[in-house]
């Protein structure tokens, strides 16, 4: 028992549920709650109206990255319970999302819920940088056997990026990554607009468009928050559950 906590909760995450219960420090149960995924504020202010501080676990599952970032803020500690020494300790009893939820909470509450490693926020976005990074590169390594504008896409690219970081050195005297959101935003309003002084509008023998940068630029954004996850882009479905569309990838394009 922990006398540091004064809410312990314990989550059972699926696809379009979840179900959360809430235990006090002595394992008497303060609240339960089965929702849609969907309904986060709801989530938020259940979690949110808990006696502070707030000690959450929730099931490992291969979807529960979105739920750590959407309520990491929400509570004072999260962690990760292991699935498969749950499953073990528990032995053979009924399974239901209310009884899962609120063996997780009773766990943590007396110190022996078996939990796993959640990084940092900082390194959680690079191993995400990694993953879509991943995720480019082999998309850029296929042929036009895949789509026919990929060769084009990766010669273009590399060019592109070279030439607006050299602008950005030229400009703020800073490297592209570094600049402020409002640094960015103003040369990519140049770039639409075709104004970006010493733009060099070719390199390598590839023509080096502004406006058609920008179209390009901002058709694969939208097609990478919209498209299937294993493109790269889209984590884990997120613009998806956004719009309401809850369903596994496979069940929503089947042919992909």
């Amino acid at each position: 028992m922990s006398s540091t906590f004064q809410s312990f909760v314990g989550v059972d995450l699926h696809q379009c549920t979840v179900t959360l219960a809430a235990v006090d420090p002595l394992g008497e149960k303060i609240s339960q709650l089965k929702i849609s995924t969907k309904s986060t504020g709801k989530i938020e202010e259940w979690l949110t109206a808990l006696p502070r501080p707030v000690h959450l676990a929730v099931e490992a599952c291969p979807f529960v990255e979105w739920f750590i970032d959407r309520f990491r803020p929400c509570v004072d500690r999260i962690d990760i319970a292991d699935a498969t020494e749950l499953a073990n300790r528990r032995g053979k009893r009924r399974k239901t999302d209310r009884n899962d939820s609120l063996d997780i909470a009773h766990r943590l509450a007396r110190g022996e819920c078996p939990l796993g490693f959640i990084a940092p926020a900082e390194l959680m976005q690079l191993r995400k940088l990694g993953r879509h990074w991943r995720c480019l590169s082999r998309l850029l390594a296929r042929s036009a056997d895949t789509y026919w504008e990929i060769p084009s896409w990766a010669k273009l690219y590399p060019l592109a990026l070279a030439a607006l970081d050299q602008y950005a050195q030229q400009k703020y005297r800073q490297p592209l990554t570094a600049l402020s959101d409002e640094q960015m935003i103003a040369i990519l309003g140049g770039l639409e607009a075709g104004n970006l002084a010493e733009f060099p509008a070719s390199a390598d023998g590839t023509t080096l468009d502004q406006a058609v940068l920008f179209k390009t630029f901002r058709r694969h954004c939208i097609q990478g928050c919209l498209s299937a996850p294993r493109w790269g882009g889209n984590d884990q479905g997120s613009v998806w559950k956004a719009l309401g569309y809850l369903q596994p990838a496979t069940d929503l394009y089947p042919h992909q």
